[in-house]
C-alpha cells in the first residue's frame, strides 16, 4: 500500500514521473484526484484473472488435503479451459516495443479497466464506493500472458535475447547460438511472468511501477 496522498502529490511536482495503480488506500472510496493523476488506474483486480483465482483455489484445496491428512488427487490447473490466445507468430526483426505491448494486449489490454474505473468516479462518495464493489463483482473473464507460445521466425538473436528478459523462454531454453551460428526459428513460451507484462504496456524508464497484486 502506498500513501495516496504522498503519492498525488510527488506526482504533481514530477512531470517525469508516471504512476500505475490498483490498490487504493480507504477502498472502496477512493481518492478521484490521484486517479486522474494515473496513467491507469483500475479497481483492485490485479489478481482476479482466471489464472489467479484458479491459483488461490489449488493453495486451498492443497491445505485442506494436508489438513486432513489425504494427497491432493486433481490438479486444478488441468481444470482450467483453452485460453483465447494460446500462439502468435513473429518476426525476429519485429520492434521490440511494438512486439511486447502487441503480445501483452493481446492477451489482456488494461486499459478497458482503466476506462470501466474512470467511468465510475462520478457522482456522489457512496455512488462512487458502489460502482467500485460493482466493478469487482461483475469482473469478467481474464487471463494471463503466462504459457502464451510465441513463433520465432528469422535469427536475429539480439532480439530473442531481449526478448528473454520479458520471460520467454525456448522449449529446449537455448540461451544462445550454438557454435556461433544463428538461433534457428523455433517455439518461445511466456514463462513464470505473472508480474511480467502485467499491464500490457512496455513503459519508458521514467514510469514508477506502483501497480500491486494481492
Amino acid at each position: 500500500m502506498v500513501d495516496n496522498a504522498a503519492l498525488r502529490n510527488v506526482l504533481l511536482q514530477r512531470e517525469d514521473l508516471q504512476a500505475v495503480l490498483d490498490v487504493w488506500e480507504g477502498e472502496p472510496e477512493v481518492d478521484v484526484a490521484l486517479a486522474d493523476l494515473c496513467v491507469l488506474a483500475t479497481p483492485h483486480i490485479a489478481g482476479y484473472s482466471l489464472d489467479g483465482k484458479q491459483r488461490g483455489t489449488a493453495q486451498i484445496y492443497q491445505a485442506y488435503c494436508e489438513f486432513i491428512g489425504q494427497p491432493a488427487s486433481i490438479q486444478l490447473s488441468e481444470l482450467l479451459p483453452a485460453p483465447w490466445l494460446s500462439e502468435v507468430s513473429l518476426h525476429a526483426d519485429s520492434d521490440p516495443a511494438w512486439a511486447l505491448a502487441m503480445l501483452c494486449r493481446g492477451v489482456y489490454d488494461p486499459r478497458r479497466d482503466d476506462a470501466d474505473f474512470r467511468r465510475s468516479l462520478v457522482g456522489n462518495v457512496a455512488e462512487q464506493r458502489a460502482a467500485f464493489d460493482v466493478l469487482r463483482k461483475h469482473y469478467p473473464l481474464r487471463r494471463e500472458i503466462d504459457g502464451l507460445q510465441v513463433r520465432v521466425e528469422g535469427s536475429r538473436w539480439s532480439c530473442i535475447r531481449s526478448w528473454r528478459r520479458w520471460g520467454l523462454r525456448h522449449s529446449d531454453d537455448r540461451i544462445g547460438p550454438i557454435a556461433g551460428k544463428p538461433a534457428p526459428p523455433g517455439l518461445m513460451r511466456f514463462q513464470n511472468c505473472r508480474g511480467t507484462c502485467g499491464s500490457g504496456l512496455a513503459r519508458d524508464s521514467h514510469t514508477t511501477h506502483l501497480k500491486q497484486h494481492p
